[in-house]
């Protein structure tokens, strides 16, 4: 797509995609150049939102002007000819509402690509935020933007954002609030309250087997989305499962014996978990005891019943394997 020129009329502020120095005091503009304003300006009109594994976007497209003053630009340029400039305000909040846990947010953030689009033009708007590191984000400082626009303010019609994170693109009507999320639609779903599952001590007993041991495992987490892994396919979804383990001892056959190492074993609904990354299914051993959280891809409709194994080396010597099935769902 066609990089767009823009016109920076604050000084300092060369931030964002397709931002760039462009024209001279007063020179006119051409449909889809984009002037920023400055971050005190206050732009009301329609707004609508974006819910991305960063957080949200607010987006606000304010009435369409034919001329922009000095207190909004400094220098200002001039509308096409016949056409007006239109405002756009946005901000961007790493800790809002997100169907995307906590952790997942957290991790390997990427910049989103925002296109204002009028009629046929299309204005690229870069990223409401930066990459700071590998796990934060931090505002550009860029918060207003009038955008040029053939048409007369009379004239202007429908107006949408596009929003693009790793690949998937949004798109947003800010006049009704229409939104094609695609496959970021679950970010958009009501939050559900888990449970932790019941996971006993007796649930991994057998007559012949009798373990003396703790067992937790916090309610899953569904994400549509997974760094890494990108965004789930359609009818799919991430499901995160942290789970932790303590096997003091185990009696077999009615001797007993002290557990030293343990190496848990899951699966979901019969799905292996995704390869360990270093984030999730990569568990912390230590003598008697793991624990970790495990990836997996499963059907949309999921999570359902999560089988454990647990294959525990007896002090004493030799092995035994505590198996349980719990529901997750």
């Amino acid at each position: 797509m066609r990089r767009l020129a823009a016109t920076i009329l604050t000084t300092g502020l060369l931030l964002g995609a397709g931002l760039t120095a462009c024209g001279d005091q007063g020179s006119a503009t051409s449909a889809g150049e984009v002037v920023v304003g400055h971050s005190s300006d206050d732009v009301t009109g329609d707004s609508s939102f974006v819910l991305l594994p960063t957080g949200r976007i607010d987006l606000t497209v304010g009435d369409p002007t034919e001329e922009l003053t000095e207190e909004q630009v400094g220098d200002a340029p001039r509308a096409p000819d016949g056409g007006s400039f239109l405002p756009v305000s946005w901000a961007h909040d790493p800790f809002g509402e997100s169907g995307v846990p906590i952790g997942v947010i957290g991790a390997e953030p990427q910049e989103a690509q925002v296109t204002l689009v009028v009629g046929e033009t299309r204005a690229d708007l870069g990223s409401p935020y930066r990459v700071v590191g590998d796990t934060g984000t931090a505002d550009t400082g860029v918060s207003t933007m009038y955008v040029a626009v053939d048409q007369a303010p009379d004239d202007v019609g429908d107006v949408s954002f596009e929003v693009t994170y790793d690949g998937l693109t949004q798109t947003v009507s800010p006049s009704t609030g229409d939104r094609d999320a695609g496959a970021a639609a679950p970010l958009y779903d009501e939050p559900t309250i888990g449970v932790e599952a019941p996971c006993t001590s007796e649930g991994f007993a057998t007559p012949r087997v009798q373990p003396d041991m703790s067992c937790v495992v916090n309610a899953p987490q569904r994400t549509p989305y997974l760094p890494g892994h990108g965004w789930a396919e359609e009818g799919r979804t991430f499901v995160l499962v942290s789970a932790f383990f303590t096997v003091d001892s185990v009696e077999v056959g009615g001797t007993s014996s002290d557990v030293g190492e343990v190496t848990p074993r899951l699966t979901l609904d019969g799905a292996e978990p995704l390869p360990p990354d270093g984030r999730y299914g990569v568990p912390a051993l230590s003598p008697g005891a793991a624990s970790g959280t495990w990836a997996f891809d499963v059907d949309g409709e999921g999570p359902g019943d999560l089988a454990i194994a647990l294959d525990c080396l007896l002090d004493g010597g030799g092995d035994v394997t505590l198996e349980q099935t719990v529901p997750v769902g």
